[in-house]
């Protein structure tokens, strides 16, 4: 089964507990439910639609929109709910000096990263080698850690 509720790397999935996947399981299995019965409810309306003769129509197309609608909202809701759960159930790292949340997107997850470390450091060399023995950021980061290392160290040996 495709996990695609939420976006996690398998490193991220490996951290998690065994509730804590079996509800991922639970709310993945919801969204594809979700998404089987929006499938059937369009082709029904389609049915009715092209019965009426009005399928052309842009009734047809708006109704259309709202039912879709209407389950993007629903299946949201699974995601945050599963969020939220995960975020109150893991557990905190106390090897990271900054906040280490896996439910952030990753461009949040780079702006706390990228925010203690201007925060903390003036000088960039300092800056640079605290980061390159952060044990938590290269997994913490994933395909961003590299790039922001590089930054940091063109700006503190300007190569």
């Amino acid at each position: 089964m495709e996990i695609n509720i939420i976006d996690f790397t398998s490193e991220q999935f490996s951290k998690l507990s065994n509730d804590q996947l079996s509800d991922v399981k639970t709310a993945q299995l919801k969204k594809n439910r979700l998404e089987r019965e929006l499938e059937v409810k369009k082709r029904e309306l389609q049915s009715k639609m092209l019965r009426n003769g009005t399928i052309r129509s842009d009734v047809y197309k708006q109704l259309i929109k709202e039912l879709t609608l209407r389950y993007e909202m629903e299946i949201e809701s699974v995601r945050d709910g599963l969020l939220f759960y995960l975020q109150y159930s893991a557990k905190p790292s106390s090897s990271a000096p900054y906040t280490v949340d896996y439910t952030l997107s990753m461009d949040d997850r780079l702006d706390i990263v990228w925010g203690y470390y201007n925060d903390t450091y003036t000088d960039a060399v300092e800056k640079y080698e605290a980061f390159a023995v952060d044990t938590v950021a290269p997994s913490y980061l994933g395909e961003f850690y590299a790039p922001l290392k590089d930054n940091l160290y063109y700006a503190a040996y300007g190569v």
